[in-house]
């Protein structure tokens, strides 16, 4: 089971990669833009926010890893029992292509335009149609189910630290990302705001 469980999560984490690299190779090569402009912010927070995506992503590596080869070595890598099945692991595949299909629909609908993290220099204009018309963040509501997916197929202690840091991180930079468009977009910015949802339409 352990191994099974490995893969699903080895096919939701490399499909992600290949995602963000198919998205960073379409930008460099149409408009020559380097889409991770996180890594080269100036503001403070904002390069924090890099640095704790680095080690995030270090970390999800070390955890997908521990799971596979030393599960039997920890507590906190036991699994609840009530969730440890085919069918919810099954799930938990869905519904992380699922993410990653909304992903995917988000890179397409926003263009030139997407970005990993906020980009001062570029001045795209407000996007508000396809599924941007429904939700203000679809990427992120991707990744969110994103990690979802993998928590089903891996319920454990330590999967669940990683992913509620996650989501707090998120919602951080969500937060940020807003704000820094209601800086430059102003009333047309707030008006699209009364009218979307920040991750799920009609909800939230």
């Amino acid at each position: 089971m352990e191994f099974q469980n490995g893969i699903f999560t080895a096919i939701l984490f490399f499909g992600y990669l290949a995602l963000w690299k198919i998205k960073r190779r379409e930008l460099l090569k149409l408009e020559g833009v380097d889409v991770n402009v996180i890594y080269k912010a100036q503001r403070p927070i904002q390069k924090y926010f890099g640095m704790l995506e680095k080690i995030m992503t270090i970390l999800i590596v070390l955890i997908i890893i521990i799971h596979v080869f030393f599960k039997d070595c920890y507590t906190l890598t036991d699994y609840i029992k009530t969730l440890d099945n085919l069918k919810i692991k099954a799930l938990g595949l869905f519904t992380g292509m699922i993410g990653l299909a909304i992903c995917r629909i988000a890179q397409v609908t926003i263009g030139k335009s997407w970005r990993v993290g906020i980009d001062e220099q570029a001045r795209p204009g407000l996007i508000t149609n396809g599924i941007y018309k429904y939700i203000r963040n679809p990427t992120y509501s991707g990744l969110y189910l994103l990690v979802i997916g993998v928590w089903l197929i891996n319920p454990t202690i330590l999967y669940s630290y990683w992913i509620l840091i996650f989501f707090l991180m998120m919602e951080f930079q969500v937060r940020c990302e807003e704000e820094y468009l209601e800086t430059q977009y102003g009333n047309d910015y707030s008006v699209y705001c009364k009218k979307t949802k920040r991750y799920i339409p009609g909800i939230y």
